[in-house]
């Protein structure tokens, strides 16, 4: 009896990732527009992205001391 439902667990576990994986593939870039834009951004530039979070974090910080701290204006 043991076996019977070992086998059984395994074959429905083995169409379930059969139809998984048939759904995956037939997706194509006509489905998702959005994966075709992808190849068309340009690269990142990660000195620039750098920069302009360190400035953030520099402004942030400026308006959180000022509101904190009314006296240090």
């Amino acid at each position: 009896m043991f076996w019977l439902l070992l086998t059984i667990l395994l074959v429905i576990a083995g169409v379930i990732a059969l139809s998984r994986r048939r759904n995956y593939r037939a997706r194509e870039v006509e489905d998702e527009p959005w994966r075709a834009s992808l190849d068309e951004d340009e690269p990142l530039d990660l000195d620039a992205a750098r920069e302009a979070e360190e400035r953030w974090l520099a402004e942030e910080w400026e308006e959180d001391d000022a509101e904190d701290e009314p006296w240090r204006r």
